[in-house]
């Protein structure tokens, strides 16, 4: 016996649109977990030995898909790179998202290449892969949607998308309705991945959300969004749970920090309160430093730039839990995880 519920959500755009959701007598999975990192690398020397621990470790642990952050191969060796993580990582279930380096912003690799080639995880994706896309998971009695987009990326290689995703721009609009689409579904937990950063205590600036009132990042705390996974710091840091509210922290200002914004700081978080922003470009590319002295250091709860490795996340239908995986370099040991309210 199958009962199906159609749903028509106005002003979604790019493959958003008429959504099936199939309910399934069929027993579905009580929880999954999956992996992200950004800032691979190709090569079997220098910051490629520290790619290759990566592949090695993502392999033992085998998630059941790997969100890629961004910056993946740093040259233009795509159909190599891909059959390395299938033939010798032995590891097939990638979902790519484009960075400044396989954009066409920076030198690297060519995203429409590394789509061609890469073996894709088995799920059901909406909207431009690679690029501007979602998808739930599982497929039937979702218990998250992960939202994957490409703020602020310059380059010709992403063909029409506008990556200026403030307000009124169609990427905020994409990314809003997917959100609000997934709440009125009652999908439990939201994720929003990126390649570039909107506060951070590496090398980087905001470069994201550059309107005044810094529209995008605000929207995506004000719908509290679970957690929000960007690459492009050669660095680990995880900020603490964040929001913003009405009276004393309208906007989360970059280059400041106001205590006000911060909801907790400690590793047992609770769902709705807030969002956890973490940058993982530990991928395997070289790591570069973490600035302790910096206006938006207090933000953050853990960080590292010696340790290269991956997230693991755990996700059932009352917790997501996270656990650093390292696979070289330091000791870094971070974890965390966010439980449902009762």
């Amino acid at each position: 016996m199958r009962a199906t519920n159609m749903w028509l959500i106005g002003g979604l755009s790019a493959g958003i649109g008429l959504i099936t959701l199939s309910l399934s007598s069929v027993a579905q999975p009580t929880s999954f977990t999956f992996a992200a990192a950004g800032d691979f690398y190709h090569r079997d020397e220098g910051d490629g030995l520290s790619f290759v621990k990566t592949v090695e470790a993502i392999r033992a642990d085998d998630p059941d898909f790997l969100l890629m952050l961004g910056d993946l191969s740093y040259a233009s060796d795509e159909a190599t790179w891909c059959d390395y993580w299938k033939t010798t990582g032995k590891y097939e279930k990638l979902l790519l998202l484009s960075g400044n380096h396989d954009s066409g912003e920076d030198p690297g690799g060519n995203i429409n290449k590394y789509i061609s080639a890469c073996a894709k995880a088995k799920v059901e994706t909406k909207g431009d892969y690679g690029k501007q896309y979602y998808f739930d998971y599982p497929a039937t009695a979702p218990l998250a949607r992960f939202i994957m987009i490409v703020p602020g990326l310059g380059g010709t290689l992403l063909g029409p998308i506008d990556t200026r995703y403030d307000i009124g721009h169609p990427g905020y609009t994409f990314t809003e309705a997917a959100i609000k689409e997934a709440r009125i579904l009652g999908i439990k937990w939201i994720v929003v991945a990126m390649h570039k950063n909107y506060i951070t205590v590496g090398e980087k600036d905001n470069e994201i959300s550059t309107d005044a009132k810094n529209s995008f990042l605000s929207m995506l705390l004000a719908q509290k969004v679970d957690v929000i996974l960007q690459g492009h710091e050669h660095v680990y840091e995880r900020s603490k749970q964040v929001t913003t509210n009405t009276s004393t922290c309208p906007v989360l200002r970059p280059d400041t920090f106001s205590q006000s914004c911060v909801v907790d700081d400690d590793n047992d978080l609770v769902k709705g309160a807030g969002t956890v922003i973490q940058i993982l470009g530990t991928g395997g590319r070289h790591l570069r430093r973490v600035k302790h002295v910096d206006s938006e250091y207090p933000y953050f709860a853990s960080s590292d730039a010696t340790t290269y490795g991956f997230g693991k996340f755990t996700v059932s239908a009352t917790t997501l839990a996270f656990k650093f995986q390292r696979s070289a370099g330091g000791t870094l040991n971070d974890a965390f995880i966010i439980k449902e309210a009762h």
